[in-house]
């Protein structure tokens, strides 16, 4: 993901309207340093936990029963590859958080998911690649 940024950066071709709001008038290469005091760290991670991630993991792109309400497919797999796990939950978990009117259901909604998923959410983590991802959008 990282190079993918890099090269998007480099580009100038950042979409703003991938951005968090309070970064969209601020240019790709300045939120790319931001990030990368990170780059060790989160790099450790993913070697400690790599696992086959979706790559564009939220709701639209996840298929239900209808019966059963259990996940029966994925689709938009074109950035499935092996990664750390938190860069599909950063996606997964902002996406189904614009469905809660409140942050406390918001919240409680993340607890939910991170109990019966079997984690502790780290929340430093998420962030990361919240902001990572949308500089590979170019």
């Amino acid at each position: 993901m990282v190079a993918l940024a890099r090269d998007v950066v480099a580009r100038g071709a950042v979409n703003p309207e991938f951005l968090p709001v309070e970064q969209q008038h601020t240019p790709g290469g300045e939120l790319l340093d931001r990030l990368t005091p990170q780059l060790a760290r989160r790099r450790e991670q993913e070697a400690a936990d790599t696992v086959v991630c979706h790559g564009d993991l939220c709701l639209p792109n996840i298929i239900l029963d209808p019966g059963t309400l259990d996940v029966s497919g994925f689709i938009d797999l074109g950035r499935l590859g092996l990664a750390d796990r938190y860069a599909d939950l950063a996606l997964l978990l902002t996406n189904a958080r614009e469905t809660w009117k409140a942050e406390e259901q918001g919240r409680a909604a993340d607890m939910a998911f991170a109990e019966r998923y079997g984690i502790d959410l780290d929340h430093d983590r998420l962030r990361f690649y919240l902001h990572l991802d949308p500089l590979t959008w170019g």
